[in-house]
């Protein structure tokens, strides 16, 4: 069974057990709509209910996922899911196959950080996700599920391990010291031997930079983990000019561009080789660097890369979330990816990453590749006979000024759902293809056929209305916003011309600027008694159209 039918084999399984859809859910401790959903197809339960889901269901946890046998024996009965021993053996199986985060990470086609939050008990992966990790680490999904037992060594061997332990650790602190002296005497000499320098900085008790190069200086690597004291640490700064004496390197890998993976003016290339700022990257960045492979970034920030002239080839992180401004400007050499219809920026998992711009600006209609996550700044800029474009559900970013001038777009064609949406992320209005066009927004129906979306139900997965996610959708008449929403970011719902009502639920304890500028004729019901603290004071202009204290219909 794909464990897309996951809930088709509860449905079937709880009918032939008799069971009532409340009594799952009063088992469970859920919702009666929860439970639906799963039956459904529409939602999966969280990882941590599926001991109590084969418990109620009668069958062992391998047969809930694949729907194939009834339970024989019951030694599911007896185990219960513990989120501990979950998280402890998980890490302990990357680790026996000698996995680090990140390259289990680009296995899995996620974040590293996603990773690290299952191994300190911060979150959980999905079934579908768990299914793989069971695949990679070779091991039955009961056993990496409820976590192996480790045996605790007896007394004895702990009294040997810890003298063992003792030697070892005395042998590896005289030979750093040794190799200390030689390094130091060897810098003093003014010494090109192409011998391993590895120094790491010790800030706020996290060994969190390293200066590593490899054979004969030309090739650069920074890695984005290390191991110390056999405890795998995350590489989070890197210092100010940390490669500047690298005056002939070629090819750079890095984890991140700068000095942190995150949004900071200090993350451009430049600050590696010590410049003071991002216009100074192409007299410091050496003219000789031909190559740059980054291996964990989220964000690249607005001109990371700004005048590296002479750099040919810049290899993406998977993780990557966003481009900023500019990011690119001024490299006269890079050598781009291109297909009939665009031109790309990416790595050699997915050469379609980020799209640039389209080949040929005089089209009428437009396709994203299903492989493009990100949308680059100003794409779409000079198409302006465009009246149509369709978007993969992989698009996960579209940077600044995407769709900017463009207000004769029609249609705009979406393969994903309305889920999938909600979950890009706009850099600004423009960036948007509904932006200021009376444009219609089509979803596919269950025949795979587009069909004009006229109404928005937010989905229960999603929590956050992100800034622009509505931006333009002139033709929406209705918005049911869910207790599940927290937050609505800004302009959410600008330029919704049609929209005539919403309720916005006490859930809801953040509101962003302006987010219903320009909805002229919109009335607004509010569950919450008086604006709430978290609201901004420019929500919403028209103090007449709001009402409080409501309840939803």
């Amino acid at each position: 069974m794909e464990t897309k039918g996951i809930g088709n084999f509860i449905k079937k399984r709880r009918k032939e057990l008799g069971l009532s859809q409340f009594d799952i859910a009063e088992f469970l401790s859920v919702s009666i709509p929860t439970v639906s959903k799963w039956e459904n197809n529409e939602r999966v339960p969280d990882l941590s209910l599926f001991s109590s889901l084969s418990k109620i269901l009668k069958v062992d946890l391998e047969s809930l996922i694949k729907g194939k046998s009834i339970l024989k024996n019951n030694y599911d009965i007896e185990n219960e899911f513990n989120i501990d021993s979950f998280a402890k053996y998980f890490s302990y199986l990357r680790k026996r196959n000698n996995y680090t985060l990140s390259s289990l990470a680009n296995a899995l086609d996620i974040s590293y950080q996603t990773i690290s939050k299952w191994e300190n008990k911060e979150s959980l992966p999905t079934i579908y996700t768990l299914i793989e990790c069971s695949k990679i680490f070779k091991v039955s999904l009961f056993e990496i599920y409820y976590g192996k037992e480790f045996k605790e060594e007896n007394n004895d061997n702990k009294k040997t391990t810890n003298k063992v332990m003792f030697v070892l650790t005395s042998i590896f602190l005289l030979i750093a010291i040794i190799v200390s002296t030689i390094f130091i005497n060897n810098n003093n000499k003014n010494s090109n031997d192409s011998q391993k320098d590895f120094v790491i900085y010790l800030k706020d008790n996290n060994y969190a930079v390293i200066d590593e190069y490899i054979g004969d200086k030309k090739e650069v690597i920074v890695p984005s983990t290390i191991v110390y004291n056999d405890k795998e640490v995350e590489v989070k700064e890197i210092a100010f000019n940390l490669l500047g004496k690298y005056k002939d390197i070629e090819k750079l890998t890095i984890p991140f561009i700068g000095k942190t993976n995150g949004d900071s003016e200090e993350n451009y290339l430049g600050y590696l080789f010590g410049a003071e700022s991002f216009s100074f990257n192409e007299f410091y960045v050496p003219k000789s660097l031909k190559e740059v492979i980054i291996t964990n970034a989220t964000h690249i920030t607005k001109y990371a890369f700004y005048n590296c002239k002479y750099i040919e080839k810049v290899i993406l992180s998977n993780n990557l979330e966003s481009i900023g401004m500019d990011a690119f400007l001024g490299c006269d050499s890079l050598k781009y990816n291109k297909d009939e219809s665009y031109i790309y920026l990416g790595n050699e998992k997915n050469k379609y990453f980020t799209l640039l711009k389209p080949i040929n600006n005089e089209q009428f209609e437009y396709l994203i590749n299903d492989n493009v996550k990100i949308i680059g700044r100003e794409a779409f800029k000079n198409c302006k006979m465009m009246s149509s474009i369709e978007i993969s559900k992989n698009v996960m970013y579209i940077c600044e000024d995407a769709f900017s001038g463009l207000k004769n777009i029609k249609s705009v064609y979406y393969q994903g759902t309305l889920e999938d949406w909600c979950r890009i992320s706009f850099y600004n209005f423009r960036s948007n293809p509904m932006y200021l066009s009376d444009s219609s927004f089509y979803l596919k129906d269950e025949n795979r056929k587009y069909q004009e979306i006229t109404e928005i139900i937010i989905p229960y997965s999603i929590n956050i209305i992100g800034k622009h996610q509505f931006d333009g959708f002139t033709k929406i008449g209705k918005v049911y916003i869910g207790d599940n929403v927290i937050s609505i970011e800004e302009k959410a719902f600008a330029y919704c011309s049609s929209l005539k009502s919403i309720f916005i639920p006490k859930s809801v304890v953040k509101i962003g600027r302006q987010v219903f500028v320009s909805c002229e004729n919109i009335k607004i019901y509010c569950e919450a008694e008086e604006k709430p603290a978290g609201w901004s004071d420019d929500w919403h202009y028209n103090s007449e159209n709001v009402t409080w204290n409501c309840s939803r219909e």
